[in-house]
């Protein structure tokens, strides 16, 4: 089955970890998530202080994040495999021959 919509990963999950879920701030005329304000705060000053490790583990950390989501979303809606990697496919999947 489809997987439904879900809402971004950083404006739901983040902030409401943070506790500035809905919080929003204008910026130039425009109704910006606080999140993204202070996300992209973090990440300029790091950027700017050369923490480029901490940058690049801070992405894989959220890549594993999001697929993680994903797959319990497809598992909440009934989807049963975890996508193309083949997990949990009937039959065993591999090629071969």
């Amino acid at each position: 089955g489809a997987v439904p919509q879900q809402e971004n990963v950083i404006v739901k999950d983040l902030a409401t970890a943070l506790g500035i879920y809905g919080k929003t701030q204008d910026v130039f005329g425009h109704t910006v998530p606080l999140v993204y304000l202070l996300v992209g705060g973090v990440i300029a000053l790091l950027w700017v202080t050369g923490q480029m490790a901490i940058i690049r583990v801070a992405v894989m950390v959220f890549i594993g994040y999001c697929m993680y989501t994903q797959y319990r979303a497809a598992q909440a809606a009934g989807g049963g495999g975890g996508g193309g990697f083949g997990f949990g496919a009937p039959g065993g999947g591999g090629g071969g021959g």
